[in-house]
């Protein structure tokens, strides 16, 4: 690519590049794993609409994950937890840098922005920023409301969106075709709470 970022043998370049934070790619699999019956919780439609994004987007072939966000994965405390999001890999493209000081200047640059208006932005959250910016992810999907505050503002070719303004954008038409449909006999099967 010439910007010091390759991609991960998956991606196709007639699709979307969507990529999760490392907060919604815990929530996306806690959605899959929910023993398959509706999320309880306040998240329960941002969940949903991860879900949904992923059946029924014909926009995306699957999620993408960055360097930084499989590095806060690799410092998860509770292995079992650690072990299982890892699985979840296989699912997902990985954007590989291989120069590192493009992505040092975009994160040295948030920071000294977010600094001078006063505002706050995390260098992990800047990091990811960059590092979507500069592998031509067109969208980053994040619950973190500090991340879509400031960091959102900034960002310059990559939009960062909460995953129900994503699934909303999408347009999709109630009824219309799952692009990835659950296997005979699997629990999905047997439920309707994710049914567009």
């Amino acid at each position: 690519m010439g910007s010091g970022v390759e991609w991960g043998w998956r991606v196709k370049n007639t699709k979307q590049i969507v990529a999760l934070d490392t907060h919604c790619l815990d929530y996306f699999i806690e959605v899959c794993e929910s023993n398959f019956v509706r999320p309880p919780n306040d998240m329960a439609e941002q969940k949903i609409a991860l879900l949904r994004t992923y059946l029924y987007s014909p926009n995306i072939d699957c999620f993408s994950i960055t360097p930084t966000a499989k590095t806060e994965i690799s410092k998860i405390p509770n292995i079992d937890r650690r072990i299982n999001i890892e699985s979840w890999y296989v699912l997902l493209n990985e954007v590989i840098i291989t120069d590192e000081n493009p992505v040092t200047k975009r994160v040295d640059k948030l920071l000294d922005m977010a600094s001078i208006s006063n505002r706050h932005a995390k260098q992990g959250d800047a990091t990811v920023l960059a590092e979507c910016e500069l592998s031509a992810v067109d969208t980053l999907l994040t619950y973190d409301k500090k991340f879509n505050g400031f960091l959102r503002s900034q960002a310059s070719r990559t939009r960062v969106l909460r995953p129900l303004e994503y699934w909303e954008e999408l347009n999709i038409p109630r009824g219309g075709p799952c692009q990835i449909r659950p296997a005979p006999g699997h629990p999905l099967q047997d439920q309707d709470w994710w049914i567009w």
